[in-house]
């Protein structure tokens, strides 16, 4: 599907191109959506530029509530992970539970991260930057 400027409510789809819209509850492969607001999605392989996501079961998402592989995310607002394999650039993250954190000014161990603030983590192998 490639779709434009429209609200879509729950779809259970795969391969979907959209651009500029609001998408709450998808259960989908292969998103690339831009400048989006989504909520509660199930999905594997998304590409999700500055949005706000809430509950996302996911892989290469930028959401909140993941438990997912592999995300590599960017200008997020990211809250309660369970992942491994985070790549994420400049975000705010609150509640992780993982192990092998690059960060920096962080109440863990072995953290590498630069201009993010970081809560209670419990990942694992986290690149963040920035």
């Amino acid at each position: 599907m490639l779709i434009t400027d429209y609200g879509i409510t729950d779809y259970r789809s795969t391969d979907y191109r959209i651009t500029d819209y609001r998408i709450t509850d998808y259960r989908s492969t292969d998103y690339r959506i831009t400048d989006y607001r989504n909520t509660d999605n199930r999905s594997t392989d998304f590409r999700i530029a500055a949005y706000r996501i809430t509950d996302y079961r996911i892989t290469n998402y930028g959401i909140t509530d993941y438990r997912s592989t592999d995300y590599r995310i960017t200008d997020y607002r990211i809250t309660d992970y369970r992942s491994t394999d985070y790549s994420i650039t400049d975000y705010r993250i609150t509640d992780y539970r993982s192990t092998d954190y690059r960060f920096t000014d962080y109440r863990r161990t072995d953290y590498r991260i630069t201009d993010n603030r970081i809560t209670d983590n419990r990942i694992t192998s986290y690149r963040i930057a920035d």
